[in-house]
């Protein structure tokens, strides 16, 4: 059975709808966007891959909501910023257990999957 590239693009909006309607209750007890919510999981599922060059590659978001995400999580002392290996402009985002608004952010950051 052909799939056609329609059925596979309603496909694809469906799971979408369906993985962020399980973020709903994480999303209102946070406050935190879905894009943040990306960026969160993914820095604590992927502790190697933490600079925004690895979160824009692997996980397909674009570079701006990327910068924008993590400026937001580091505002509200979810993430911490430290200087790269090369130095420069390069920074190392990592997730900042039990700081900010929710002390049960260490909880959901090792339990939900990305």
């Amino acid at each position: 059975m052909a799939v056609s590239s329609t059925q596979l693009l309603r496909v694809i909006q469906q799971f979408r709808r369906y993985y962020d309607r399980h973020f709903s209750e994480l999303l209102s007890r946070t406050g935190l966007s879905m894009r943040e919510i990306h960026v969160v999981l993914f820095l604590a599922n992927h502790p190697a891959h933490d600079t925004a060059r690895d979160v824009t590659e692997l996980r397909g978001l674009a570079k701006s909501q990327v910068s924008a995400a993590v400026d937001l999580l580091a505002a509200r002392e979810l993430l911490r910023r430290q200087p790269g290996k090369a130095g420069g402009k390069q920074m190392r985002a990592r997730p900042w257990p039990g700081r900010g608004r929710s002390s049960r952010v260490p909880a959901w950051t090792r339990c939900l999957p990305v």
